[in-house]
């Protein structure tokens, strides 16, 4: 009992030196995490504003302003050999029927009854969708839209860039997660987009 009390002191203290090294340790795990998270964010952010000067710049077309339907699609082949990570280019009227658009093999579809399609016509500004499986290349997918406006001023259609979730996957997956780290990026109603690891796993999925 003698040595026991004896001890007390010292245990004390080496409990409270661990429970101080955990503290340290989770601390210093959380700002790995914050570190990742906003170096991943950054990263969106970059991407994102490329594919909107992607849109503007196409937005500008004399094909798509004039509705050229062969110098558009013939235009809009090649931006897709430029961008892979681009599943199409669709270009539709304020109807939401496309008359230009790079898969030739399937049949357009109208794009009327999507949300981002709505809120392209009723902001009249760039826009990000939410998780989708595509219309026109049935595979998942986000989209970017923006309106384009005619020679008069007046707003003339939307041009979408369906972005492969794929190849967003394959972005995170090379960022570098620690081991027994995991990166997830949803979209604004919480659906993962890409997670790594076990992204199959995930995406489409609602994050609890």
């Amino acid at each position: 009992v003698l040595v026991a009390v004896s001890l007390l002191p010292a245990i004390a203290i080496q409990a409270n030196n661990e429970f101080d090294l955990r503290r340290a340790r989770q601390v210093e795990v959380q700002d790995q995490a914050l570190s990742l998270a906003k170096l991943a964010a950054a990263e969106q952010q970059q991407i994102i504003e490329g594919i909107r000067q992607v849109l503007i710049a196409l937005s500008e077309l004399p094909a798509i302003k004039a509705k050229d339907v062969k110098a558009c699609n013939a235009y809009l082949t090649g931006m897709k050999h430029r961008f892979p990570a681009f599943l199409t280019f669709i270009v539709t009227d304020l109807n939401g029927q496309p008359f230009c658009y790079t898969n030739i093999d399937h049949k357009p579809v109208n794009v009327a009854s999507r949300a981002y399609f709505a809120s392209v016509l009723k902001t009249g500004a760039f826009t990000v969708g939410e998780f989708s499986i595509g219309l026109s290349v049935p595979r998942k997918v986000i989209q970017f839209a923006l309106p384009f406006y005619g020679d008069d001023g007046r707003m003339s259609g939307v041009i979408i860039a369906p972005l492969g979730l794929d190849w967003l996957a394959d972005r995170i997956a090379q960022k570098g997660v620690p081991a027994g780290a995991a990166l997830a990026i949803t979209d604004r109603s919480g659906t993962y987009l890409a997670r790594y690891p076990d992204n199959d796993q995930f995406v489409g999925r609602k994050l609890p």
